[in-house]
């Protein structure tokens, strides 16, 4: 994937993008499962993130980003907060310094829905 969002074909340098053939499991989902069945997903997540940024040639980021991530869900109706990013966030620490507010300066989530689930990951540079 080139250095260009591929969502809107903003020819930005400045954007990077890459997509998730899924949707992580809600929190209600997700904390209803047993220990061991938990730690085995979310370590899933970490490590399919990881993979599909790599492959999609996400740079090292020693700079500030705001990500957003776009949700293609097939339920009108979710609850925003059930679906936190921490996976995919955990998934992308190696791409970056660190993940604390000095260099991820924004982050946010949204759905869309859809007939077929998918996770849409776009970072940004950050600028005031």
């Amino acid at each position: 994937m080139e250095k260009e969002s591929q969502l809107n074909n903003n020819p930005n340098p400045e954007i990077w993008t890459f997509e998730i053939p899924d949707v992580h499991p809600s929190l209600n989902v997700w904390s209803k499962m047993n220990r061991w069945k938990m730690n085995t997903l979310k370590k899933q997540w970490e490590h399919d993130v990881f993979y599909l940024a790599k492959q999609a040639k996400i740079p090292f980021f020693n700079f500030p980003v705001d990500i957003f991530i776009t949700y293609h869900h097939p339920r009108q109706t979710v609850d925003k907060d059930n679906f936190s990013p921490k996976f995919i966030m955990d998934g992308l620490k190696p791409f970056l310094i660190d993940d604390n507010i000095k260099i991820v300066k924004k982050l946010d989530w949204d759905f869309v829905k859809s007939d077929k689930k998918k996770s849409i990951i776009e970072i940004r540079r950050f600028s005031e």
